[in-house]
């Protein structure tokens, strides 16, 4: 799930890098797909935790 984080941010960083983008682009890009996969991130971190697994 941590994944999903790093190439959300990564990508972002290419956009401004090798796509020549604004950073405002990349801005909105982050928020709005680092929101959804800190949400998905959350939400395996909590059932594990409750579980009992831990981390």
């Amino acid at each position: 799930m941590a994944v999903m984080l790093v190439t959300t941010c990564l990508t972002s960083l290419a956009i401004i890098l090798c796509w020549h983008k604004p950073p405002i682009i990349a801005l909105y890009y982050l928020l709005f797909f680092g929101a959804i996969d800190l949400l998905y991130f959350s939400a395996g971190a909590g059932t594990n935790y409750y579980a009992g697994v831990g981390f």
